[in-house]
């Protein structure tokens, strides 16, 4: 999952709950909650409900980055014929997390054009293209969705496509290697 900014005016930095286990890749609608006692807030996956604040523009225990190999290194072939290895290693502090090091999230909250993958796989081709220009919510699971009521958190200004890389090659049309299926929209403010 991923996100794309074509232009943003503001990201902010919010504390997350590192104990936390839910995985949020960049592009999730975020919302925020009372983290304790000490009525500290900190941002959450907005579930649909609560007024979202911005996307995430960091990743939080995403798939793509758990640790390779050891979580310090990857193995990586440097001989012609396949034959030998060395030991990578790579982004040491954060173990490829990267909420870990500060305890904080960037999150867009100000005006932006975005590209991203999270948004709700249960909507069709049509109901994309008749919400064209229209407003974006949150579902439950922090994807964008075209279909809410209450609190929007951008317009639709691009319907799901794929995105081309600029990778030279034939797997499309264009002429180079798509990146994946994005969905582009208006971030209000």
């Amino acid at each position: 999952m991923a996100l794309i900014p074509v232009y943003f005016s503001v990201a902010n930095y919010f504390r997350i709950d590192n104990a936390s286990t839910t995985p949020i890749p960049p592009g999730t609608v975020m919302s925020l909650s009372v983290l304790d006692a000490s009525l500290d807030s900190f941002v959450e996956i907005c579930n649909g409900v609560t007024s979202p604040i911005g996307v995430a523009a960091d990743a939080f225990l995403s798939e793509f980055m758990n640790p390779p190999a050891s979580g310090y290194a990857a193995d990586i072939v440097t001989g012609a014929f396949g034959n030998s290895t060395t030991r990578s290693t790579n982004r040491i502090n954060d173990l490829f997390m990267e909420t870990r090091g500060s305890g904080l999230m960037t999150v867009y909250t100000g005006v932006g054009t975005f590209r991203t993958t999270v948004y709700d796989p249960t909507v069709t081709a049509s109901q994309w293209v008749s919400a064209l220009n229209g407003k974006l919510y949150s579902n439950a699971n922090g994807q964008l969705t075209p279909v809410g009521t209450q609190n929007s958190i951008g317009t639709l200004v691009g319907v799901p496509k794929a995105f081309p890389s600029g990778v030279p090659g034939t797997q499309t049309w264009d002429g180079s290697m798509s990146l994946g299926t994005y969905l582009t929209f208006n971030l209000r403010a």
